[in-house]
C-alpha cells in the first residue's frame, strides 16, 4: 500500500501559499509521467499518470484532478482531491468547464527559467494547452509557479521532518561503520562497494548515481564521478 501522508500534508500547505502570493490557482499538467516526470507531482500526487492530466489547486483550497478514465481510481484512492473528473477522449472540455466555473484571475504553471524543480511543463504540452485554450481569456493569465514550488519544497511537513531525521541518523550509522572498517590500502572502489553493501543491507537506494561520491588522495577527480581503482 502506497503511503500518501507527505502528499496529503503538502496539499494542505498549498492554499495558504497561493493566498500569500496573490495567485488564484496552481495547475500542474503531466502525461506519461514515468517517461517524462513532472517534479511537482512527487509532492502533490505521488502517482504516475498515463493520459494528459491536470491537478488544480486554488487559494480557496479547492482540489480538482482531471485525469484519464483509467487513472481516475488511483487518484480517488490517494485521497487528496475532493473532485476527480475522468475523461475518455478529449482533455480540454472538462478543463474548460473547470476554468469557467472557477474563473481564476491568475494561474500558476510549472515553467521557470531559473528553477528546474518548477520547470516540468514540456514544450509540447504548452503548445497543446495554448491550442486548447485558444479564444479564451485563460491563456493570458498564466504566471510561473517558481516561487510557489520553491516554498512548497522548502516548507517541510511533519512527515518530511521525520524522514529527514531518519535519513540523517542512518547516514551517521553508515559513516561510523565505514570509520570502523576502513583499512590502509583500500581504494575508492573498495569504499564505494562497502557503502553500497551497507545501504543494501538496510534496503536503501541512493538519491543519485554514483552514490556516494568518494575521493581518495590529491589526484582523485572531485565531483559526481565513478570511483577509481
Amino acid at each position: 500500500m502506497i503511503d500518501f501522508t507527505i502528499q496529503n500534508q503538502k496539499l494542505d500547505q498549498v492554499a495558504g501559499l497561493l493566498r500569500r502570493d496573490g495567485i488564484d490557482m496552481w495547475m500542474t499538467l503531466g502525461a506519461e509521467t514515468s517517461m517524462k516526470p513532472e517534479p511537482a507531482l512527487d509532492f502533490i500526487l505521488g502517482l504516475d499518470m498515463t493520459w494528459l492530466s491536470a491537478f488544480i489547486l486554488t487559494a480557496k483550497n479547492e482540489r480538482i484532478a482531471i485525469v484519464g478514465r483509467f487513472d481516475a481510481e488511483n487518484v480517488r484512492l490517494m485521497g487528496g482531491y475532493n473532485e476527480v473528473i475522468a475523461y475518455d477522449e478529449d482533455f480540454f472540455p472538462p478543463l474548460l468547464q473547470v476554468l469557467k466555473r472557477l474563473n481564476p484571475a491568475s494561474i500558476a504553471l510549472n515553467y521557470s527559467e531559473h528553477d528546474v524543480s518548477a520547470d516540468g511543463l514540456s514544450h509540447g504540452t504548452w503548445l497543446s494547452l495554448k491550442k486548447g485554450l485558444a479564444r479564451t481569456p485563460y491563456a493570458e493569465r498564466f504566471v510561473s509557479s517558481e516561487g510557489l514550488v520553491r516554498s512548497l519544497r522548502g516548507q517541510k511537513t511533519p512527515a518530511e521532518v521525520e524522514r529527514i531525521r531518519t535519513a540523517a541518523q542512518t547516514t551517521e550509522e553508515i559513516v561510523n561503520k565505514i570509520g570502523q572498517s576502513i583499512k590502509i590500502g583500500m581504494n575508492e572502489e573498495d569504499l564505494y562497494a562497502m557503502v553500497q553493501g551497507l545501504m543494501s543491507k538496510r534496503g536503501l537506494t541512493p538519491s543519485w548515481d554514483p552514490c556516494p561520491n568518494i575521493s581518495v588522495g590529491a589526484a582523485s577527480v572531485a565531483g559526481h564521478t565513478l570511483p577509481d581503482a
